[in-house]
């Protein structure tokens, strides 16, 4: 067990990445957490809303956490929630992880059959006393667990298992009750918010000692913790406060789409694969979509950009043009290296036009945008072997984008003649011709 430490500052809660066929994906989690924890946060949760916990079971449970504490390697605190409903179970967990060497606990209050506070207590008081001195954060939630619980209930929990040293105040608006529990318990119980931080200005005022938020644009909420703190807030700060809750205000509605926005905003940071949800869920729709990367490209600028892949290498994303977005079109963009460079070059902010020759590989090409981002693309059908295509491929990206700043001439002919029988307009070696003359000459008088 850790020993105790103060919990305060930027924690942010992971989402769980799932593979394709929706099994958990512990490669892609420690990418995620290597990530993480790069970042300028102060620790990192897990098992909270923003977690999937209700579509887990408890072996997937304690292997995430396994992996979690493993990644982390100390360098930050880890802070666990335990949602079982019963006592009895979570009790149980709670024992169960904080022998794997996390640094303090999140109880969820028991919801289900609407219990009465005294029953919270006891459930709460259980889960504290199992892992006593380990601090324990008491998450409440009311809009999300449907069950309201007055300040007293708070006090009389920390009385009686002092750990409980800490509530995660997210009734909306949260401000009024931190204030309250801050009067009640004459501020031994301190609070934290959530709810992407959507009332951070405010309740910085109010005496709240941290915030935990989605993890994917963590460098925001640092910005925004520190710089909120001064006397006198630098107008930049306040700017980029209106921008985070822009963005918020479109994610939390609804659990479904919180998951899924966190899991689109760190696929196009490039730290997971797929924004994949477990079912039952409700995937956003495009026009959804469209909105959040506007949002995200309006905090952008204010993003580190550095990853790790799944080998634990450090990887640099360029985040270019954020205020004005270049246009890229790339031929053969379906699948393998045109696919890779397009999945790349989206990261990076591009707007991108992407060719396919048939119509089935358009098909595949409008699969893979959705899994990887659904703003900005436009896909074309285009045999590039076709001058008169070609020409009309440059007025379709002219039509929708107004422009062209860069050409990825990754499509191809492959011509079985040997090569001295290949015209020369379509060069003199033996490899497949990859087109690159005629798109090139096409694309000047476009920009490129």
């Amino acid at each position: 067990m850790a020993d105790s430490i103060q919990l305060e500052g930027v924690i942010p809660v992971l989402p769980v990445p799932f593979c394709e066929d929706q099994s958990l994906d512990l490669d892609a989690f420690a990418t995620e957490v290597r990530w993480a924890v790069e970042r300028p946060i102060d620790g990192l949760a897990l098992f909270g809303l923003a977690s999937e916990y209700w579509k887990l079971d408890d072996r997937e449970r304690l292997t995430l956490v396994e992996t979690l504490v493993a990644s982390v390697e100390r360098r930050k605190p880890v802070v666990v929630s335990v949602t079982d409903t019963s006592r009895f179970h979570a009790e149980k967990f709670a024992r169960r992880v904080a022998t794997m060497g996390v640094d303090a606990l999140v109880v969820m209050p028991p919801h289900f059959m609407s219990p009465k506070p005294e029953k919270v207590i006891d459930h709460c008081r259980a889960v504290a006393d199992a892992v006593a001195p380990l601090p324990v954060v008491v998450q409440y939630s009311p809009a999300y667990i449907g069950v309201s619980l007055p300040v007293d209930v708070f006090v009389k929990l920390h009385e009686r298992s002092p750990n409980v040293g800490y509530v995660k105040v997210e009734p909306r608006p949260p401000g009024p009750m931190v204030e309250a529990l801050r009067t009640a318990s004459d501020g031994r119980i301190q609070c934290l918010i959530g709810q992407g931080g959507l009332t951070l200005a405010d309740c910085r005022d109010r005496g709240i000692v941290g915030v935990m938020p989605g993890v994917a644009v963590a460098e925001v909420y640092r910005k925004l913790w520190d710089g909120l703190a001064a006397e006198s807030v630098d107008p930049e700060i306040l700017d980029l406060n209106d921008r985070l809750v822009a963005l918020m205000s479109h994610i939390v509605p609804t659990i479904d789409m919180w998951v899924a926005a966190e899991k689109h905003l760190l696929a196009w940071r490039g730290v997971i694969d797929r924004p994949v949800l477990r079912d039952p869920s409700s995937p956003p729709e495009d026009g959804y979509v469209r909105h959040l990367r506007r949002c995200f490209d309006r905090i952008r600028p204010h993003l580190e950009d550095t990853h790790h892949d799944r080998n634990g290498q450090a990887v640099m994303e360029t985040m270019i043009n954020t205020g004005t977005r270049k246009t890229c079109l790339i031929t053969g963009a379906s699948r393998g290296i045109g696919l890779g460079i397009a999945k790349r070059l989206d990261r990076c902010g591009y707007r991108l036009a992407l060719t396919c020759q048939s119509h089935d590989s358009l098909g595949k090409l409008h699969q893979e945008l959705a899994h990887f981002s659904c703003t900005d693309h436009l896909p074309i059908l285009c045999d590039v072997g076709e001058e008169a295509q070609i020409e009309a491929m440059f007025s379709q990206v002219d039509a929708v984008f107004g422009r062209l700043d860069a050409l990825v001439v990754n499509a191809g002919i492959h011509r079985q003649e040997s090569s001295t029988e290949i015209p020369p307009t379509h060069g003199t070696d033996s490899s497949p011709s990859t087109c690159a003359a005629p798109c090139s000459a096409a694309a000047r008088p476009h920009g490129a």
